[in-house]
């Protein structure tokens, strides 16, 4: 099956029916650029990383979503080979431009996504809840939703182009300050899937590079208040809005 993924015709050699089933929304009639495998071994070993995960046996997992996951991780290794990555992060459009908000499960990337939708109800899509898709575009780099998105299902076959950068840490009172781009750079490394490959590896550093020299970033130390994603809103935008 080919599936247009980041603007990419990819091919993926199914065993077992595609899961999550939305995956058919990208799907195209392009010959594909490259196609991704999932060996048996793979699957196993996958089925049982997310066993051991949920504290559940191996034959309790779903071969099939384990399956289609593992294709969208190969097709992320193979990404810096086209100028693109995958990025552990919550990808927002806000009035048009694009916001990733970057930080380790459990710190409240979904609470700030959450009430900047509340409080952005019409200026504010979330184009992708978890593992976005990120490919350069001449001095750009553009954002891509995908079905791959997070207990949510947050995601819209949509793109937008990344502006800005918020790396989130969890704190008692909210501040939203530039970060520089020499911290932001091993931040965001830790928050993309490492290819196996080695020319993908080594194209890495430096499409990173290319991103933080094209968005602004922000340190973003916030409580989990609404209050928090009024004043992210204008410390990224310079818009006052009422919580």
């Amino acid at each position: 099956m080919t599936y247009r993924l980041a603007d990419l015709p990819v091919g993926f050699d199914h065993q077992y029916p595609p899961r999550p089933t939305s995956l058919a929304d990208y799907k195209t009639a392009e010959p594909p650029l490259f196609s991704c495998a999932v060996s048996a071994e793979e699957l196993l070993a996958m089925r049982q990383e997310l066993a051991a995960l949920r504290g559940e046996d191996t034959a309790a997992i779903d071969p099939a979503f384990c399956e289609t996951f593992a294709l969208y991780l190969k097709l992320a290794e193979r990404l810096p080979l086209y100028d693109g990555f995958m990025l552990h992060a919550v990808l927002l459009s806000i009035d048009g431009e694009g916001v990733a908000i970057l930080a380790p499960s459990g710190i409240g990337k979904t609470t700030l996504s959450k009430n900047l939708k509340m409080l952005l109800p019409e200026q504010c899509r979330i184009i992708n809840g978890d593992k976005p898709l990120v490919r350069r575009a001449g001095t750009d780099f553009i954002g891509y939703g995908t079905p791959f998105c997070g207990k949510e299902g947050w995601y819209e076959n949509a793109s937008a182009p990344i502006k800005r950068l918020v790396f989130l840490r969890r704190a008692e009172v909210d501040t939203v300050t530039p970060m520089p781009r020499a911290e932001a750079f091993p931040k965001l490394y830790e928050a993309v899937h490492p290819p196996k490959e080695r020319d993908a590896l080594t194209r890495l550093p430096a499409l990173l590079s290319l991103l933080l020299g094209a968005v602004e970033c922000y340190d973003a130390a916030l409580t989990k208040e609404k209050t928090a994603a009024a004043l992210v809103y204008k410390a990224l935008f310079q818009k006052e809005i009422a919580p």
